[in-house]
């Protein structure tokens, strides 16, 4: 079952990450917020390739049901708080590099750190699960 969720999960992030890339052509064009594009197009790609990576490798995890759906959770969660908080960043010029300022920059901040905290506390399960299979 999660290998589906992650091989559509990286599928969808891949199909956001190739929009970000015509924005990105249009901003390099235009001269207008290259950078943030660039971030959409490559940060969006890798996040897709990650997740269909897990797809792949999801079933070697040695987990009670709760703790995998658990990670599935977090990570899903982290991984499009990222995609979202990029493009909202993208979109807005607003970089959400810290907490205050413009209110849309303070929720493209509080994606990132959500994205940062989900990101670090799905390692645990994965780890675990990882050498629970040894």
């Amino acid at each position: 079952m999660f290998e589906r969720i992650f091989a559509l999960q990286g599928a969808l992030a891949l199909f956001v990450a190739f929009i970000g890339g015509i924005f990105f052509a249009r901003a390099i064009v235009r001269g207008q917020r290259e950078v943030a594009w660039r971030v959409v197009h490559s940060g969006g790609a890798v996040a897709g390739v990650m997740l269909i990576a897990l797809g792949w490798v999801v079933h070697l995890l040695v987990l009670p049901s709760w703790a995998l759906t658990l990670f599935a959770f977090l990570i899903s969660s982290a991984t499009w708080a990222f995609i979202v908080g990029m493009v909202i960043a993208a979109v807005t010029g607003e970089r959400g590099l810290r907490g205050g300022g413009a209110s849309i920059n303070r929720v493209v901040y509080a994606l990132y750190m959500v994205g940062t905290a989900g990101s670090l506390v799905s390692f645990i399960p994965l780890i675990f699960g990882l050498i629970s299979g040894f």
